[in-house]
């Protein structure tokens, strides 16, 4: 009997901190899902972006693709820094699901205005949303990515 409670409390003590250590790396993961969406996604690495994306996300990668216009490229290649992400935030309950994230990005070229080219932003926040498919963490778009910084009043 001895044996049983002593192998219990060890299994305990190894368990615990496992378990614990587990939900920190799929928050972890969350985080790191949504920068490297972001940074392809925010420099027009679109294929790289597609494969972060869930299936049902794939026409919304599409049609930002298709909807860069010949000034849009000028814009793009005149670039001086290339955009980068950052996690600001993870919002996520243990277990669920889907998490938001918001990630502030920094020199970032936006399409805000229809028929004219991208212009630069020094610094915008995007919120994201990402959701377990299967065993992984993937972008889900409901659309194309809204800049939350413009909808502040």
């Amino acid at each position: 009997m001895h044996r049983i409670l002593t192998f219990c409390g060890l299994l305990m003590v190894i368990m615990v901190p496992l378990g614990c250590s587990l939900s920190g790396n799929d928050a972890n993961s969350i985080g790191k899902v949504a920068q490297a969406w972001a940074d392809s996604y925010f420099n027009f690495d679109y294929e790289k972006a597609e494969t972060l994306v869930t299936t049902d996300s794939h026409k919304w990668i599409a049609m930002a693709a298709s909807n860069i216009s010949e000034q849009d490229v000028d814009v793009i290649r005149s670039q001086e820094f290339a955009a980068s992400a950052s996690v600001q935030d993870v919002e996520w309950t243990e277990g669920s699901p889907q998490a938001w994230v918001s990630i502030e990005m920094k020199d970032v070229l936006v399409a805000d205005t229809i028929g004219r080219p991208m212009h630069a932003l020094s610094s915008a926040i995007y919120k994201i949303c990402v959701v377990k498919s299967g065993n992984e963490w993937k972008v889900r778009m409901a659309g194309l990515p809204q800049n939350e910084m413009q909808n502040r009043d």
